[in-house]
């Protein structure tokens, strides 16, 4: 029995060894099997999730997600996806907003400047008035004790040497006042073929006396102005004149007080002397009446508002005026960015692109995909195999579009993002 024990062990270690390599087997496979089985597990996650995500881009409209099934298309088309954009007006849209910005900062441009001057200026009633007092002064002579004569006199031409003239201005105003003026004083010598024609041969005017401020600072604006007038000179001159051509007519001289106020420049007294005669008589011509005087009034606090909106609405207004004058330009020249654009595409693209006259069935296609460029359009074309369909929208926008089985693209070309 020993012995058949003994012979009997190696056949039972193999049997063992069998099953211990069979239970190895057995394990091996159960952990491929289950490896497996969680890999599949991950894989139907996975598609699930992509089932999901792809669900999600078709109800929200993101064709980007749709094309990762067609990656030869996802490389050569990219679109946008369809979002909110900023506000485009049309030509006349853009037109109409332009000119309502000019009219109504312009508008308010004059009701600024009215409320200014209203407010900057007072009307102040006065009383106006102007004398003149004239000495004739002499040459030496044996016929006169006196130097000078009074005036209203008839003169002697040949014995007159000079006029001593004062100019009197006296302004009264009804309520106390703060106002600046000039004046000054001109001498003009004509000649006449006749005095009822009143046409003149010659002419020749000039100033004597510089502008002069004055001022008032209360209820009363007055001067005096002495000035000596050279009669000699010019009658000297005016005989020259006419022996020189042979000329037979009247000749006078007149010397003249100017006022310069709110009103403008205005005479407001003068002498008329004649000259080349024997003798002469001096007529003086004075003013006395009353006027309406329009005071410039210190800055109050409606003045300064006044002020800034009006220079406000003043750099608004020609700022208007420029954008207008650029608008009106670029939709009549064609030259610029956008005409340039344009033309290139129409010409180079010609064999592949369509003009349409109106682009009414495609707008309103509910299914139309936006592209960026017109690059992008041509790789869609060359995608569908289909024509470029170009619209003008007007001056400043075209529309071209490809139209697939089940959906439009659309390039939209816009000066406004050309000048951009």
């Amino acid at each position: 029995m020993e012995i058949n024990n003994k012979t009997n062990e190696p056949e039972e270690i193999e049997e063992l060894l069998d099953e211990s390599e069979n239970i190895s087997e057995n394990e091996e496979l159960d952990i491929k099997n289950d490896t497996f089985q969680s890999n599949t597990n991950i894989e139907e996650l996975e598609n699930t999730q992509k089932e999901e995500n792809l669900q999600e881009s078709i109800d929200n409209n993101q064709p980007e997600l749709l094309e990762e099934q067609e990656p030869e298309k996802q490389n050569k088309i990219k679109l946008t996806k369809p979002k909110k954009k900023n506000d485009y007006y049309g030509f006349l849209p853009r037109l109409t907003k332009k000119i309502l910005l000019c009219c109504m900062t312009i508008m308010i441009f004059v009701i600024s400047l009215i409320i200014f001057q209203k407010n900057r200026t007072k009307v102040i009633q006065a009383n106006e008035n102007t004398s003149i007092n004239y000495q004739v002064c002499l040459n030496e002579n044996k016929f006169y004790n006196t130097s000078c004569l009074e005036e209203g006199l008839q003169y002697v031409t040949s014995l007159t040497k000079n006029i001593r003239v004062d100019f009197n201005y006296n302004k009264v105003f009804q309520e106390k006042t703060k106002a600046n003026f000039e004046y000054y004083i001109t001498t003009k010598m004509d000649v006449k073929l006749d005095a009822e024609s009143g046409k003149e041969l010659f002419k020749k005017e000039e100033k004597i006396l510089d502008n002069k401020k004055v001022s008032v600072n209360g209820n009363v604006l007055s001067f005096v102005e002495s000035i000596d007038i050279p009669f000699q000179d010019y009658n000297d001159y005016i005989i020259d004149y006419m022996n020189e051509y042979a000329i037979i007519g009247k000749s006078n001289l007149k010397v003249s007080l100017f006022i310069k106020d709110e009103k403008g420049e205005r005479e407001v007294s003068s002498l008329t002397i004649p000259l080349k005669e024997l003798t002469y008589g001096i007529t003086k011509s004075e003013t006395s009446n009353n006027m309406d005087t329009h005071i410039t009034k210190s800055y109050g606090i409606v003045v300064i508002l006044s002020f800034i909106v009006l220079t406000i609405s003043l750099g608004f207004s020609i700022y208007n005026l420029y954008k207008l004058t650029e608008l009106l330009s670029k939709s009549f020249k064609n030259d610029s960015k956008y005409d340039k654009k344009l033309k290139q595409i129409l010409t180079t693209y010609d064999k592949v692109i369509v003009t349409l006259k109106d682009n009414n069935m495609l707008k309103n296609s509910n299914d139309i995909y936006t592209v960026t460029t017109f690059l992008e359009l041509l790789d869609v074309r060359d995608t569908v195999n289909k024509p470029i369909l170009y619209f003008k929208v007007n001056n400043v926008k075209s529309e071209f579009y490809v139209q697939d089985i089940d959906r439009t693209y659309k390039y939209t070309l816009k000066e406004a993002d050309i000048d951009e």
